[in-house]
């Protein structure tokens, strides 16, 4: 901040995955598992923008 005066440019490419089958031989993808990933990529990533903008 110091020497630029304000943020520019964020650069936000982190992600997670699960390599798994929405419908397994064990029923259904689990939904809390869905809603983690959702958690980190979407509304992490988020986070981050917006605290970079403030």
């Amino acid at each position: 901040m110091q020497a630029y005066g304000a943020i520019h440019i964020c650069c936000n490419y982190a992600g997670i995955d699960n390599a798994v089958r929405t419908v397994g031989r064990d029923g259904p993808f689990p939904l809390e598992q869905f809603k983690f990933v959702i958690e980190i990529n979407l509304i992490g990533t988020f986070n981050v923008l917006r605290l970079a903008a403030n």
